[in-house]
């Protein structure tokens, strides 16, 4: 067997030397005159033992490193206490004698933290991949990306081992990291053009940490004669070599086989082999089917369809204000229409059945920005019901079809243009006369978007603040000092003179949010506690949603962590985490009134799938709800994510009471579980236990963070 995934082999090299006797010498040569791959193939020699032994201490070895890794404590035992695992002899035999200290043995095993970043349900099917004899599919690409990049630039290992960095252990991490991200992590530098870099935002996963995770798997080991410190010298060296020690042609090199991993957000290729507009990377099935018109289709159903306007159709200029104002001719958006609208129709959909949208990207260098658009241009867009996402490295906000109508525009004459403006205030200014809570802080970035409309001697004749769908908001939080699990974004309204919650969810490394109206918006830290969680298992989560306005204390300042839930007011914090439109309450069950507190949430929740109440019309509001009944709307309201086909047996395998399971909720306990959403407690899911507050804060934090 044959396994060149270092995370997978970490897994096992705990039970090679803690149970089974190293019958030939291991290379000859001690850990620290390495390579990274001469590492992982030691350790695969190790596995080769492992399937020599007995099949019930086999079982037993793996059912103990299931359990394990199921939690970040179990992971941290596994890391620090291996050698605690071992006799004094046997550290001799097993350690001292391959040319190992106590200590690099330790920093090698350290790799495993990076374990951390994916959900316990990724951990448990990594796990059972190897007891299968199986390469773990979440990691399989890395080899082959070592391969390739290897043949395509035979000198590039070469180089980086000059100043210290083995090419084969950088590019695992960000193999990864990849593997938990929606967006590619090399990016073009847009201030050093033909230059790349590295893009890793702090957040993963739920992780908050991303570089302290890297950092306390690879500080410090020694491979080759070389130390390595963190992950940030480690990509300063990366970057500082392939940017200035690449020619154009090794560097297109580069980035096609990045692309080609999904790595590298690349510039799609035209009939003829030039560059055309971005495409972005396919990886493991969820990237993109670009046409010739070079229109991204991806795979995922729910993504949209998106052309990009080519940086070069984009004037950019800095205007009086010193905003980067960039202006779109009328005929580069059209002519993207209309490639969109013939892409589209060549997968047999229409821009009606399928969700599309032409990104604008503008070069700026912070979120001052303003876009000019023609009238027309934008009329072009409504009428083929086609979005508009303007996008810069600092800020991004994409204007959904139908959030404008044409009436709106049209409203203003001929020949206008529309200017999507954007400008950070000084939160001095923007706070002046507004009551702030005291639980908030963090002000120092406030920015106003507005939606001007100019006529032909670019005089301002009107605005646009009312939207019919949300505009979605990402702004950077490179400048912005907190707690990202605290972070929201809060309108300044003037009216009442206090900040009011919008939202709030860091993706990427920069926070998302909603707006139906444009104004003034802060991103601001709250700061909520209870008493009664100071010690608790939950108080993180709790803390977290709070901050998030999704849960909400007792009179007296308590949270009564173990407190049972209602299904109704679960119904109300789901609905709350996904941000739903609430509608009125029309009747749906027999055991609500239009009257009862909770009546919209459940009507919302009951109108976007998420519960469908029992067969005799009743809801049961009040009944105490069961994990597994969390299970099933948790699982309604991921609605866009697929099973796997081993999701089901790899709960049953997870859980001693599987079997407790009842069939009508078995997909969706499978789902959370596969998703991260719920872990279960000693190795059991508990599906007929009821739920306390901790654990429902829990499950919509992880949820919310999906």
């Amino acid at each position: 067997m044959k396994l060149n995934k270092i995370l997978a082999v970490l897994l096992v090299v705990i039970m090679v030397f803690s149970y089974i006797p190293v019958k030939s010498p291991v290379y000859g040569k001690s850990i620290t005159s390495m390579t990274f791959t001469e590492l992982k193939d030691l350790f695969n020699r190790a596995l080769d033992l492992v399937a020599e032994t007995n099949p019930e201490t086999r079982q037993s070895i793996f059912s103990i490193l299931k359990s394990l890794v199921q939690t970040d404590d179990g992971i941290q035992t596994l890391v620090e206490d291996s050698t605690a695992l071992l006799s004094e002899s046997q550290k001799q035999t097993y350690i001292y004698d391959k040319g190992m200290t106590e200590e690099q043995f330790k920093k090698a095993l350290g790799l495993f933290e990076l374990f951390k970043i994916f959900t316990p349900a990724e951990r448990v099917k990594i796990i059972e991949d190897i007891e299968n004899d199986q390469s773990p599919q979440l990691l399989e690409q890395e080899q082959d990306l070592i391969d390739r990049i290897n043949s395509e630039l035979p000198d590039l290992q070469s180089i980086l081992e000059s100043v210290g960095l083995d090419l084969d252990m950088y590019v695992f991490v960000l193999t990864v990291l990849q593997n938990k991200l929606d967006a590619p992590i090399v990016v073009d530098d847009t201030e050093n053009q033909g230059n790349i870099k590295i893009k890793v935002p702090n957040q993963i996963g739920g992780v908050d940490d991303i570089r302290g995770v890297v950092d306390s798997a690879i500080g410090g080991l020694e491979l080759r004669g070389h130390t390595f410190t963190n992950f940030d010298d480690m990509t300063g060296v990366f970057e500082e070599q392939v940017n200035t020690r690449l020619n154009d042609s090794q560097m297109d090199k580069l980035k096609t086989v990045f692309a080609k991993y999904g790595l590298y957000e690349a510039e799609s290729t035209g009939d003829d082999g030039s560059s055309g507009g971005s495409s972005g990377g396919s990886s493991g099935g969820g990237g993109g089917l670009s046409s010739d018109d070079e229109v991204t289709i991806p795979q995922d159903k729910d993504e949209p369809a998106e052309k990009e306007i080519s940086k070069e159709a984009v004037k950019i200029e800095k205007n009086k204000e010193g905003q980067t104002e960039a202006t779109v001719d009328e005929k580069e958006i059209e002519k993207a229409v209309e490639s969109i609208v013939k892409a589209i129709e060549k997968v047999g959909e229409t821009t009606e059945t399928k969700e599309a949208r032409v990104t604008i990207p503008v070069e700026a260098d912070d979120e001052n920005v303003v876009v000019k658009l023609p009238s027309k241009a934008m009329t072009k867009l409504i009428e083929n019901n086609i979005g508009l996402n303007i996008k810069s490295d600092k800020l991004e906000y994409n204007v959904p079809a139908g959030a404008i109508e044409k009436e709106v525009i049209e409203e203003f004459g001929e020949n206008v243009t529309v200017q999507f403006n954007s400008k950070k205030v000084a939160p001095q200014e923007a706070f002046e006369g507004i009551e702030v809570d005291p639980t908030l802080s963090a002000k120092e970035k406030v920015i106003e978007l507005s939606l001007d409309v100019l006529d032909e001697g670019g005089n301002k004749v009107g605005s646009i603040s009312e939207f019919k769908k949300p505009i979605i908001i990402k702004v950077s939080l490179d400048d912005v000092d907190g707690d990202l699990d605290k972070l929201g974004v809060y309108y300044i309204n003037p009216e009442i003179k206090k900040p009011e919650f919008v939202g709030g969810k860091v993706v990427s490394g920069m926070l998302l949010f909603k707006v139906k109206h444009y104004s003034k918006y802060a991103v601001m830290e709250a700061n909520i506690t209870y008493p009664d969680i100071a010690d608790h298992w939950s108080k993180s989560y709790v803390e977290s949603m709070a901050a998030k306005h999704v849960v909400s204390g007792y009179p007296g300042g308590i949270y009564l962590p173990e407190k049972n839930v209602t299904r109704a007011e679960f119904v109300k914090l789901i609905v709350k985490a996904l941000e739903l439109d609430i509608v009125e309450y029309g009747e749906e069950f027999s055991d609500i009134t239009a009257d009862d507190w909770y009546a919209d949430y459940v009507a919302t929740a009951a109108q976007n799938g998420i519960v469908s109440g029992y067969t005799d019309g009743t809801f049961l509001p009040d009944n105490e709800i069961t994990r597994l009944e969390m299970a099933t709307m948790l699982g309604n309201a991921l609605d866009n994510v697929e099973l796997s086909d081993e999701a089901r047996e790899v709960l049953a395998k997870a859980f001693s009471d599987s079997a407790d399971i009842t069939e009508w909720g078995a997909e969706d306990a499978a789902k959370v579980y596969e998703e991260g959403l719920m872990v279960g407690m000693d190795g059991k899911f508990n599906p007929n236990g009821k739920t306390t507050r901790a654990q429902a804060a829990t499950a919509i934090y992880r949820l919310y963070n999906k």
